[in-house]
C-alpha cells in the first residue's frame, strides 16, 4: 500500500523525492487518510494530517529561508571584502 501511496505523491508531486523530504511521512498519511474513504476529504476527517504536514512544511521553509539569508550574507560580506582590497567603493 505504500507504494501506491508513493506513486499518488509522485503524481501530485513528481519534485519530490519521498525518504528525502522531511516531511514525507506526513504526506503519505494524508494520501492514506483520502483513500481510506472518499468523503474524508469532504467531511474534514483528515484535517488533523493535513494541519500536521502544514506545520512541517512551513517549518521546513523557514528553515531553508534561514539558511539561504546566511549564505546571501556570507556572499555580501565576501564581496564587500573583495571590493574594499581592490579599492573600489
Amino acid at each position: 500500500r505504500i507504494d501506491d501511496n508513493v506513486r499518488l505523491l509522485r503524481a501530485m508531486h513528481p519534485q519530490i523525492v519521498i525518504g528525502d523530504h522531511p516531511c514525507d511521512q506526513f504526506m503519505i498519511e494524508l494520501v492514506r487518510c483520502h483513500e481510506a474513504s472518499w468523503l474524508n476529504r469532504f467531511v474534514g476527517a483528515c484535517n488533523d494530517q493535513k494541519r500536521e504536514l502544514d506545520r512541517c512544511l512551513r517549518a521546513d521553509k523557514a528553515r531553508k529561508v534561514k539558511r539561504s539569508v546566511a549564505q546571501a550574507r556570507e556572499k555580501r560580506r565576501q564581496w564587500e571584502e573583495a571590493c574594499r582590497e581592490r579599492g573600489i567603493g
